[in-house]
């Protein structure tokens, strides 16, 4: 297996934060009945000269994954385990400010809120998943892209209904590596597969549970991208199948994947007898 570039994925969001409406402090109210949402804004900006936001985007000129928000995208908001709602990013940029009403419960609830962390966590709600995946960097970016984040909360403006966290910033971490494989036979002939298994001590497959990973590409093809957790100083073994004929390659030395990392492997796989 050739590690050909890393590169860093650089998805880190700094985010600082916003009211939605001017804080109970002037006076100022927006009239909102009682019992309607509460709001949480918050800001994602870009941290240094790397891209650290959302949607994947693959620059084939310098070959490096840059990323960028999308407003049909969904940051979920959690107090411990409690799902209270989700944000959303108000433009198609790098820089986007992230907004949404969280669960209607009463004051006293969101009261409490004060002083405590709200968990952030992209781009879907539930138990973390690698299943599924199909083996191209677009579905990944919907799917598979996991990061997550904590907001310290301040307190709340009753007058608005607004949840306002300290000003500051907060970092995503992401949980996974992204990884671009190209498959080839050992005369340097592209294999086309139907499905590559990706197997090595310590990866996960579903929430903190180990296991192989298996992608299923819509058409089989010799590019295929897959979002990696836990592999760390271990073998890796590829066990691909073309056209009903499976090839196999391990790695000769231990392998990492750093969370947050793009690899972009060459890997000449041997036919199976």
């Amino acid at each position: 297996m050739k590690n050909t570039r890393l590169l860093s994925l650089g998805v880190l969001l700094s985010v600082g934060t916003l009211l939605t409406a001017c804080s109970s402090d002037d006076g100022a109210s927006d009239g909102s009945p009682a019992g309607s949402a509460w709001t949480l804004t918050v800001k994602a900006t870009k941290g240094g000269n790397e891209a650290t936001t959302r949607a994947l985007l693959l620059d084939e000129k310098d070959n490096t994954l840059y990323a960028t928000w999308k407003t049909t995208e969904n940051v979920h908001v959690y107090s411990k385990d409690e799902y209270l709602g989700k944000l959303n990013p108000d433009v198609n940029a790098a820089t986007a400010n992230l907004k949404g009403s969280l669960d209607t419960k009463d004051e006293n609830y969101y009261r409490g809120l004060a002083k405590s962390n709200l968990d952030l966590q992209f781009p879907k709600a539930g138990q973390i998943s690698y299943s599924g995946q199909n083996g191209t960097l677009e579905y990944i970016s919907s799917n598979y892209d996991w990061a997550k984040a904590t907001v310290e909360i301040e307190g709340i403006d009753l007058s608005t209904r607004t949840i306002k966290p300290y000003y500051g910033t907060v970092t995503f971490e992401n949980q996974q590596a992204i990884v671009k494989f190209t498959l080839k036979d050992g005369a340097g002939n592209s294999l086309n597969a139907s499905s590559l298994k990706i197997s090595a001590l310590g990866l996960i497959d579903f929430g903190e549970t180990p296991g192989d990973v298996i992608i299923t590409p819509t058409v089989p093809t010799n590019v295929i991208w897959a979002a990696l957790r836990g592999i760390s100083e271990n073998y890796v073994t590829l066990t691909a199948t073309v056209d009903k004929v499976t090839y196999t390659y391990t790695t000769k030395e231990p392998k990492s994947f750093e969370n947050g990392k793009y690899y972009d492997i060459t890997v000449k796989m041997t036919q199976k007898p």
